[in-house]
């Protein structure tokens, strides 16, 4: 059987959530160094904010799965 079959529902949707996630964060990556190439301040300001947010999300969901379960869904970068 393959890891996908072994792994529990939660492990399963903890992958899911740090691989859309994940994507999404490369991608607010790549827009801040682009506005900071381009020189843009309110551009650069927009994508800082979106990079902002979306560590605070993983930031707050990996506290509340420590809390709850006791392990991070996921190692640490």
């Amino acid at each position: 059987m393959n890891e996908a079959a072994d792994s529990s529902p939660q492990d399963r949707m903890n992958a899911l959530y740090h691989r859309l996630v994940t994507g999404i964060r490369t991608n607010a990556e790549r827009d801040l160094r682009l506005a900071r190439a381009a020189g843009n301040a309110a551009d650069q300001a927009r994508a800082q904010a979106h990079l902002d947010t979306l560590n605070a999300a993983l930031g707050i969901y990996e506290g509340a799965h420590l809390q709850t379960h006791g392990t991070r869904p996921w190692p640490r970068p």
